[in-house]
């Protein structure tokens, strides 16, 4: 029995193209998956440092019959993440035109989670730049890039 969404059905996203950030793992990954699920076409995911991991994602996304999909290493503390994700995803992907941004991308490395005793200014700095400057960043640079009826944008965010 097939998972997939029949093209053209309430909830397909037949002919829709997406960015996951953090789509390498857990619930990126699910995500990920779910919209390949739905019939989307395009698909990127972003992901820090597992290139096997990525990989894997997008194998079982082509799987369940997404067209085109691709990984991007990318690291949320930089400066230019919005602009440089963007970029590759509109090049690498051949589209102009994205419709569903899910910005699930969080610094999960655990050393940086501290108590708020021993938290320092960089330490902060960081954790603000890759959770929530990174996503703002892209969802900006995107802006000009959503379909005309608006598209999705979702911020999925740790507790």
């Amino acid at each position: 029995m097939s998972t997939q969404s029949p093209p053209n059905t309430p909830w397909s996203l037949a002919g829709k193209t997406a960015i996951m950030t953090g789509g390498s793992r857990g619930i990126g990954q699910a995500i990920a998956i779910q919209l390949a699920r739905k019939g989307l076409t395009k698909l990127a995911i972003t992901y820090a440092a597992n290139t096997e991991a990525a990989e894997a994602t997008l194998q079982v996304c082509r799987g369940l019959g997404v067209e085109e999909a691709v990984a991007i290493q990318a690291d949320a503390l930089d400066s230019e993440f919005g602009p440089k994700v963007l970029f590759q995803v509109l090049e690498r992907l051949d589209t102009k035109v994205v419709d569903i941004l899910v910005n699930n991308a969080a610094l999960a490395d655990g050393s940086k989670a501290l108590p708020i005793k021993d938290t320092t200014v960089d330490n902060f700095l960081q954790i603000m730049q890759a959770n929530v400057f990174a996503p703002i960043s892209l969802t900006t640079a995107l802006l000009r890039h959503l379909p005309a009826y608006g598209g999705r944008i979702i911020l999925s965010t740790d507790p």
